[in-house]
C-alpha cells in the first residue's frame, strides 16, 4: 500500500530527518487514520522496532580481509520505514513520543499562537487609541490657536 499521499497531506515539515554522529533521527506526524493508529500501536509495543532505508551510495570502502563494505557517504535517501525485520537490525527505533504528549504539545502550541495573536490585536488597538488621542490633542491645540488669534484681533 502506498501512503505517500497521506504524508503529503500533512505538508512540508511533517517528516524530519536529522543525521548525527550516531545515525539518523527520524521524526514525523501520523495522519489520523486507522492504519496510522495501528502502526503507532505496533511501534509502541515494539512489534515494529527496526528501520528500513532506501538510498543510493555516493562513496564506500571495502575491506577484502573481512569482506566488509562500509558506506561512507549517502547520495540520496528515498524512503524511511518502520519494519519488523530490517536488513540491518542495528537500525532500530529507540524512542517514541506518546500520542498524548504530542497532543499536549499541539495544544500548547495552539494556545501560544492564540496568545500571540491576542497580544498583537491588543497592541494594534493600543496604537489605534494612541493615534486617536494624538489627533484629538492636535485638534484641541488648533482650536486654542484659532481662539488665541481671534482674541488678539478683538
Amino acid at each position: 500500500m502506498d501512503f505517500s499521499k497521506d504524508r503529503k497531506k500533512l505538508g512540508p515539515g511533517s517528516l524530519k530527518l536529522v543525521a548525527d554522529d550516531y545515525g539518523l533521527k527520524v521524526s514525523g506526524e501520523f495522519v489520523d487514520t486507522q492504519y496510522s493508529r495501528d502502526v503507532y500501536a505496533m511501534m509502541k509495543a515494539e512489534v515494529l522496532d527496526e528501520m528500513s532505508f532506501a538510498f543510493t551510495v555516493r562513496d564506500y570502502t571495502y575491506d577484502s580481509l573481512t569482506r566488509t563494505t562500509t558506506i561512507t557517504d549517502i547520495d540520496k535517501l528515498f524512503d524511511v520505514s518502520a519494519v519488523d525485520n530490517a536488513a540491518y537490525p542495528q537500525a532500530s527505533i529507540s524512542a517514541m513520543r506518546s500520542a498524548e504528549q504530542a497532543e499536549l504539545e499541539s495544544e500548547a502550541k495552539a494556545e501560544k499562537e492564540a496568545l500571540e495573536k491576542a497580544n498583537l490585536e491588543a497592541e494594534k488597538h493600543t496604537q489605534e487609541a494612541e493615534a486617536e488621542r494624538t489627533a484629538k490633542v492636535q485638534e484641541v491645540l488648533k482650536r486654542l490657536k484659532v481662539e488665541e488669534v481671534l482674541s488678539r484681533l478683538n
